[in-house]
């Protein structure tokens, strides 16, 4: 179904998105898209997380406080 190979490509994106914070930690917008993909995954823990380790690197980082702010 549609819906199945949306998620396969999600998970996708999150895989490579994991590997570019891999090579670069500081790459914010990755987070803020992985977050994205679990969040369209309805994964609002792990996107949580993935917005917080940003804030981590850079505190008070707009989008991600945005992002995480819209969560709760």
């Amino acid at each position: 179904s549609k819906a199945q190979a949306k998620q396969g490509q999600n998970r996708e994106a999150i895989s490579t998105l994991n590997r570019l914070l891999e090579i670069n930690p500081k790459y914010l917008t990755a987070y803020i898209e992985k977050a994205e993909m679990l969040l369209a995954q309805n994964n609002e823990t792990q996107a949580k997380e993935v917005l917080k380790d940003c804030l981590k690197i850079k505190p008070g980082y707009g989008p991600a406080v945005e992002k995480l702010n819209s969560i709760d």
